[in-house]
């Protein structure tokens, strides 16, 4: 009876060195990033939004954060070392503030810069996420087409897609002059809207 006892500590104590040295091994195992270059094309939508709605007679201060949804993308350099980059989401905020007035910001005037990150959806592993800054954009109404048009200048200053070139196309929203004239007269503008799906699809365009 004792020798079987000690028998089944020793395969006790076999199984937990089992699964300690498995554990280790899982650990070293661990994915890294892989930090993606271009070119890159993508589908862009998104929005720009003032914590102090926007309004005809500006009376506070608004911090602005932009979102960006990237889908679709295309291009060499959509893979890198086995993984796929299909997407992101771009998230930044100004550093500074300016008045809550619509025409300032509709009137084609330089918005604070924000900066952020462009966090990649990928396949089969993950990718370094990109730093981003977006500095001197605007917004523009133009009254003839109907439409506000936005400007992203943006530079990638660390992460995937490092220092090189970042332009966007058709980042127009199809709010009307109306309900434009009508939000900054009443409730105020907390959310313009660009590149909206079904109507004016945006596009970003990194490295070429």
């Amino acid at each position: 009876m004792v020798r079987t006892f000690v028998l089944g500590a020793g395969a006790l104590a076999l199984g937990f060195i089992a699964v300690v040295g498995s554990g280790g091994e899982t650990a070293s195992a661990a994915v890294v990033p892989v930090a993606f270059t271009g070119p890159i094309h993508c589908a862009a939508t998104g929005s720009l939004s003032f914590n102090a709605k926007l309004n005809n007679s500006p009376a506070a201060s608004s911090t602005v954060t932009l979102r960006v949804a990237l889908a679709g993308c295309t291009g060499t350099g959509t893979t890198s070392g086995g993984v796929t980059l299909s997407g992101g989401k771009l998230k930044a905020t100004s550093t500074s503030t300016l008045a809550n007035s619509c025409g300032y910001v509709l009137g084609g005037n330089a918005l604070p810069a924000m900066t952020g990150t462009i966090t990649w959806k990928t396949t089969n592993g993950k990718a370094v996420a990109s730093t981003v800054t977006v500095s001197g954009a605007s917004n523009y109404y133009d009254a003839g087409a109907n439409v506000i048009s936005t400007y992203l200048p943006t530079t990638i200053s660390g992460g995937s897609f490092v220092a090189q070139p970042t332009t966007y196309a058709g980042l127009t929203s199809n709010m009307s002059g109306y309900k434009l004239s009508s939000a900054c007269d009443a409730a105020g503008l907390g959310l313009l809207k660009f590149g909206n799906p079904g109507t004016v699809t945006g596009s970003m365009t990194v490295g070429a």
